[in-house]
């Protein structure tokens, strides 16, 4: 059952919150452009501009298909918005990924949220169950790298219980027990109702998501492999991997680095240690200069859309 829109005015404290958070958000994603600089313009010589340009598409996709798992992860919730509205409130938020902490993506969120007349709590409540439904697909998928690189077999204390931990909470009698337990310390209680289709659809998306990142990365390196198969299934799986761990490394503005480190670890074997480096560099650029993008464009449709709403108003 969709639960009925919440009209709240936004205090100027939270106005002000919000725009104090782009700010720092904004310096610090070009605090990583600046440190690399030098590296990503000796790694980008290195790669055809077809190549980078299939590679920012895909991350672009990757991030879209991720908007569409919260969106469906709301509505599991009871919650339905346009995917117009979800991507304003995620698309904006998640720039504070590259704040160290890990958790600000879900207080920008559940701000933003009340813009679409969702309660701030079940806001965060979404935005935390889709990083967890993305966090374990990730996990599974990172499974695949115990079979397909030696190197890692003795890392399966890592990812099998990332991955067995979050199966078990999108169990669906799980599931619902931990919204029920974060209703009660939210203050929000209630019945807790969950629609599996919409489950499964944020799981499907999450992976479709996951496979747009795999292929932004092989796409910087099929020239140099000649798109060969092994390639493009250590590029899905060393991503994912990269990713899980770079996340659990909360204190580190989005993985800066340890990501990096991750896929030279993963790939340098196969395409030598040289050319990952840059490979996974321009890659780190490239998702910042998206995410940059993305949320200039979902700011834009954001005051656009609150302009015309006063105008009718008035």
């Amino acid at each position: 059952m969709t639960s009925p829109p919440v009209a709240t005015r936004r205090p100027r404290w939270r106005v002000i919150a919000e725009i104090v958070f782009g700010a720092v958000a904004v310096v610090l994603m070009v605090t990583v452009v600046v440190i690399n600089w030098e590296s990503f313009r000796e790694g980008i010589a290195t790669l055809s501009w077809s190549a980078v340009l299939a590679s920012v598409i895909a991350i672009a996709l990757a991030t879209l298909a991720n908007v569409e798992s919260w969106r469906r992860t709301l509505a599991m919730l009871g919650s339905r918005i346009t995917v117009l509205q979800a991507g304003e409130i995620m698309l904006v938020s998640q720039i504070g990924k590259y704040i160290p902490g890990g958790v600000w993506p879900i207080v920008a969120g559940s701000s933003r949220g009340t813009r679409a007349g969702v309660a701030p709590a079940r806001t965060a409540l979404s935005l935390a169950m889709q990083l967890a439904i993305s966090l374990t697909v990730g996990g599974i998928i990172s499974l695949g790298a115990l079979l397909f690189i030696p190197a890692l077999s003795n890392s399966w204390w890592i990812v099998i219980p990332i991955a067995a931990v979050g199966l078990v909470m999108l169990a669906p009698p799980v599931l619902r027990r931990l919204l029920r337990l974060a209703a009660r310390i939210l203050r929000r209680p209630g019945p807790i109702e969950i629609d599996g289709r919409q489950l499964l659809a944020a799981t499907c998306w999450s992976f479709v998501a996951w496979l747009f990142f795999g292929l932004s990365l092989w796409s910087l390196v099929a020239e140099q492999s000649f798109g060969a198969p092994r390639v493009l299934l250590l590029c899905f799986v060393g991503y994912a991997v990269s990713w899980v761990i770079g996340f659990l490394m909360v204190l580190v503005p989005a993985g800066a680095g340890v990501r990096e480190a991750v896929l030279v670890l993963l790939l340098g074997g196969t395409l030598g240690a040289a050319q990952t480096t840059a490979v996974a560099l321009v890659s780190r650029i490239e998702m910042v200069a998206v995410d940059a993008a993305l949320f200039l464009i979902a700011l834009s449709l954001s005051y656009r859309s609150a302009r015309l709403k006063r105008e009718m108003e008035g």
